[in-house]
């Protein structure tokens, strides 16, 4: 008896699509927090929301600094820290909670949507 042997081959593709040259929500840019979609050229890396000593982490998950460290960032102005503003996007433990100022009992909301105390030292 003989023995035959067949083979078969099956071929697969990728297509893979990207949205290049699109700020997807540049409603979110200088907002004080890192949003890794529009940390790309096209949404002015986010605004620099991802840079600095305060960058607020909530909504990224690579939150790398691609821009070299943008100084136009709500977050890198330091001066918005204890400044008796309630600033939702340095309401974290790298901006030491807003110094304070989301906490006590006459909280200015003029600049805040969730305007939580989040740190119980204030």
């Amino acid at each position: 008896m003989e023995s035959v042997s067949t083979t078969s081959t099956t071929t697969s593709t990728t297509t893979t699509t990207t949205t290049q040259g699109i700020c997807e929500n540049p409603q979110n840019n200088g907002n004080g927090f890192c949003d890794d979609n529009n940390n790309v050229p096209e949404c002015n890396y986010d605004g620099g929301d991802c840079c600095g000593s305060c960058v607020n982490k909530e909504y990224c998950s690579t939150c790398a600094c691609l821009d070299g460290g943008s100084s136009n960032s709500f977050a890198n102005n330091l001066n918005f820290i204890g400044n008796g503003f309630c600033d939702d996007g340095l309401n974290n433990a790298e901006c030491q909670f807003d110094g304070g100022d989301c906490c006590g009992p006459s909280v200015n909301t003029n600049f805040c949507t969730l305007c939580t105390c989040k740190s119980s030292g204030w």
